[in-house]
């Protein structure tokens, strides 16, 4: 039998990979889509162009709260163009080298004589030109895999397109202000596979909502999920078109979400002989263009108007997918239009400019039972609205004009504002500071979702060696997981959390990352201070001794103030402690700089802590105090693993009342001999023509093996926790033990191997 680790890995290019990061792949396929796009946009007559879009595309019931188009109907058009010769393309109803009006004929099946034809507009020189772009796709599984990203209009925009080609410069900038990152596929399935499972998912009225959907990443997940899970026979199209739901403020985003859920539902198009359009159409159904944040918890109405609307939504949904005429408003004989009479949409009734997110889907009367999302990364603070959100989100109720209000908060928000009380689950990736950031937004946020009650997975990653997107785009992360299957519906269960130590991995290993996630249960953790990030039992006991502890060491000092390293080379102080703002395996604590003149005006610009102590015992211990393995663990647990705040290390939880008279001499004499040890391993790194010194304690590890040992002693922590922390430490640093790559980082830790 051929053992798994020696089995022939899958490849998916919907997943970054070794020297694969999804946007280089997505972008072989997508620059072809992209310039076909961009050809027939060009050649397009705007006169009479919206017109027919509204006929073809609009959808068949509207609400009060839908956007009005932002994107140019030009663009719209051209990628409807595309995106229904791709479909055909796949359907197996035409070859590359068919024309646009053949795969339009198709997609409109026929209802062709009542629909206008938008592909008729294109000059031939354009269409031709267009198709030669196409015809250079292959319409394999990579293409069906990669479809949500190719469709995504942007274009590449990262950190490393950009050192590649200046010209993506703009796309990145657009990216960035939008706050849009691709979500890889495993990270998209990892997330549904937490949520899911609480519920049985076929029976008739779950629902399944993406409040930030664009090309549909996740419905797309869910949809996998479901039809992995479902018995033989399972109907793609009608599972997607009554569970699966999704917003975004982007037009084109939704119309191209359309399609490729349309391009995992073709089986039953064939089997069952419906037009493409009418699927279309009872997907787009189900998808809106608004505002997320403008909508608000639903109000479980029964009014007369709130049920006509459901059984005309619902009515419409049966016609479309039995391919009949619908819609007695047509403005051309068998063409179902959006519905525009107000009886037909659920009122308002919301504060301002809110309104209730069953005015858009009347459905979710009662809210959805699963939401998953990734949300934009953007603040809110250019927003004139932003002061209206005070009274739905808690968020926002304590926004100052001082404040960064992230956008990503509200959207976590929603993880229990949207959900059907007593009985739903929800998953959204974020940036890490949820778990830490003291800003009073964020502080807000934490203590809202510990009101809300309900069981939380908090699952932490870093962002070297790898990271969660991909290495074009570097971000930390949180994957939060909110589940309530208390079955209460007036009051919120009690809280817990449970959470992972912040994990690293390789591009290596990363097919094993969301396999191996194991949580660690938080009882009576105050969560509007932090989230900490733990790794078992031992952890867990062992953070909650020590946050309980009144000491700190800032009592130590006499003075805290930040300089330029230069200033450690002058340094006219004689007790100082310094500590690197940054750090990643350690962190870079020194008591002064010894350097040669000529690098001296070429030191480092980054700011360092400067810790001023009364005498020199004091900046000892100190000194013993912050190089410890066990301070370093500590800051994983409560910072983001890269930068160091004062803060943080003012409340490391040591003073001079911490340990006994033999003792404190003990770690005074233990701070001298690691800096003079410290001096063997000293790094000097250039940067852009900067030089950074830094000092590394890995290979000090007898000593910090005492240092632990007092501290855990003072602490009164077990024993055992000395030998937690230094296994937590070599794999933070090694990460992947069967790396040889990564062979050297072992070389540390041989001594504590012995």
């Amino acid at each position: 039998m051929v053992e798994a680790l020696d089995r022939p890995k899958i490849v998916r290019l919907s997943v970054p990979g070794p020297g694969r990061t999804l946007s280089a792949i997505t972008e072989e396929r997508a620059r072809h889509v992209r310039r076909a796009v961009q050809i027939i946009e060009r050649s397009l007559p705007v006169r009479g162009l919206n017109e027919k879009l509204d006929s073809l595309l609009l959808p068949r019931w509207s609400s009060a709260c839908t956007l009005t188009n932002s994107e140019p109907c030009r663009s719209r058009a051209a990628w409807t163009i595309v995106n229904m010769w791709l479909l055909a393309l796949r359907g197996g109803v035409a070859s590359s080298s068919s024309q646009f009006a053949d795969a339009e004929d198709w997609f409109v099946g026929r209802f062709r004589k009542s629909l206008p034809s938008l592909t008729s507009a294109i000059p031939t020189n354009a269409a031709r030109d267009a198709l030669l772009e196409l015809q250079q796709l292959d319409s394999d599984a990579a293409l069906l895999q990669l479809l949500p990203y190719i469709l995504e209009p942007h274009g590449p925009g990262s950190r490393l397109s950009v050192m590649r080609d200046p010209s993506t410069r703009f796309a990145r900038d657009t990216k960035k202000q939008n706050g849009v990152f691709y979500t890889p596929m495993d990270v998209a399935e990892y997330m549904v596979g937490r949520a899911l499972p609480a519920f049985k998912i076929a029976p008739k009225g779950t629902l399944c909502l993406d409040p930030c959907c664009g090309t549909g990443v996740f419905l797309v997940a869910i949809l996998g999920r479901a039809s992995q899970e479902a018995n033989p026979g399972f109907d793609r199209l009608d599972f997607a078109t009554r569970h699966l739901y999704g917003i975004d403020a982007s037009i084109l985003a939704i119309e191209s979400c359309a399609f490729v859920l349309l391009h995992h539902c073709l089986p039953t198009l064939t089997s069952q002989a419906i037009t493409p359009w009418c699927a279309w159409q009872a997907l787009r159904l189900n998808l809106t263009v608004t505002d997320s944040l403008k909508l608000q918890r639903p109000t479980q109405t029964s009014s007369p108007a709130a049920r006509k609307a459901t059984v005309t939504r619902n009515d419409l949904r049966t016609r479309l997918l039995s391919d009949l005429r619908i819609g007695k408003r047509s403005r051309v004989d068998g063409v179902p239009t959006a519905f525009t009479d107000d009886s037909l949409v659920v009122p308002p009734a919301g504060k301002g400019d809110l309104h209730p997110v069953n005015s858009v889907f009347p459905e979710a009367a009662s809210g959805f039972d699963v939401l998953v999302a990734n949300p934009p990364y953007t603040t809110l603070n250019s927003r004139s609205d932003l002061e209206s959100f005070a009274g739905e989100y808690a968020s926002v109720a304590a926004f100052r004009t001082s404040s960064n209000v992230s956008a990503y908060l509200l959207f976590i928000e929603m993880m229990w504002r949207f959900a059907r009380p007593g009985r739903s689950a929800s998953a959204v990736v974020v940036p890490l500071s949820i778990a830490f950031h003291q800003g009073q937004p964020f502080r807000s946020c934490r203590a809202a979702m510990q009101s809300a009650g309900g069981r939380w997975q908090c699952s932490f990653f870093d962002r070297e060696p790898h990271a969660l997107f991909g290495e074009d785009v570097k971000t930390r992360n949180a994957i939060l997981v909110r589940t309530d299957s208390s079955g209460r519906q007036d009051v919120a269960s009690a809280a817990s959390f449970e959470t992972t130590p912040l994990r690293r991995w390789t591009s290596r290993t990363r097919d094993q990352l969301f396999a191996t996630i194991a949580y660690t249960a938080l009882p009576g953790i105050d969560a509007s201070l932090n989230i900490p990030k733990l790794g078992g039992l031992s952890q867990a006991n062992a953070y909650a001794a020590l946050s309980s502890r009144a000491a700190c060491l800032g009592e130590l000092w006499e003075e805290a103030a930040s300089c330029l390293p230069v200033e450690a080379c002058h340094n006219s102080r004689p007790h100082c402690v310094f500590v690197a703002t940054t750090a990643y395996n350690f962190l870079n604590s020194f008591r002064g700089l010894s350097v040669r003149p000529a690098i001296v005006r070429n030191l480092s610009q980054n700011r360092v802590h400067r810790f001023n102590f009364g005498d020199e015992s004091d900046a000892e211990l100190a000194f013993a105090i912050i190089c410890s393995r066990l301070s370093f663990w500590l800051w994983h647990v409560q910072g983001d693993g890269f930068h160091v705040g004062r803060r943080f290390i003012e409340r490391l939880p040591f003073n001079k009342r911490s340990f006994s008279a033999t003792d404190l001499r003990a770690l005074c004499q233990l701070g001298r001999d690691l800096w003079r040890e410290l001096q063997d391993h000293r790094i000097e790194s250039l940067n852009k023509g900067r030089v950074t010194i830094a000092f590394r304690p890995l290979g000090c590890e007898s000593i910090r093996n005492e240092i632990d040992a007092l501290l855990i002693k003072a602490a009164e922590l077990p024993t055992d926790v000395s030998r937690e922390i230094q296994g937590f430490v070599r794999s933070v640093v090694v990460v992947d033990e069967d790396d040889q790559r990564r062979g050297h980082l072992k070389t540390y830790f041989h001594r504590m191997d012995e």
